[in-house]
């Protein structure tokens, strides 16, 4: 329960920053200002100059702007976390060793999968993570094919 309780709170983090950022650039855009791309770290520099003629505006969005940095802050204190539990977690660092497979997707299958020993088959595994293999049926034929995210896709 403590692995899925970071889990939830790093990802309720960056879709909380995600928000604070939307929230900064639709203000921006009543203005005519776009900000365009910019990473996570000079997002807040970025709006600064680019609001650095209007005071008003700029104060008002800098409220917003520490409001991003104290969570920005608090995602790297997850981040460490989640970094640190995993490098201990043997399993966890296995997983890892698959191409795409970081630290984050390896505790996340640990914490839904919990025990192992509970499912006879690996295909039972996939169910429960909502995976179902792709099935094409005609006739006689019944086959299954590559796994899919969705429950109804036959092809």
């Amino acid at each position: 329960m403590e692995l899925r309780t970071l889990l939830t709170s790093r990802k309720t983090l960056v879709l909380k920053i995600g928000d604070v950022e939307n929230q900064i650039r639709g203000s921006l855009c009543l203005f005519g200002i776009k900000l365009g791309t910019a990473k996570r770290r000079t997002f807040s520099e970025r709006v600064r100059e680019l609001t650095a003629d209007l005071p008003r505006v700029a104060a008002i969005l800098d409220v917003l702007l520490q409001a991003h940095a104290a969570m920005l802050f608090s995602l790297d204190r997850l981040n460490r976390m989640v970094l640190e539990i995993a490098r201990e977690h043997a399993v966890c660092r296995r997983l890892m060793t698959v191409p795409g497979v970081g630290a984050v997707v390896g505790l996340t299958f640990i914490a839904a999968i919990e025990d192992p020993a509970r499912f006879a088959k690996s295909r039972s595994v996939g169910a429960i993570l909502g995976l179902v293999p792709r099935k094409h049926q005609s006739g006689e034929i019944d086959r299954n094919g590559k796994i899919t995210k969705s429950p109804s896709d036959k092809s």
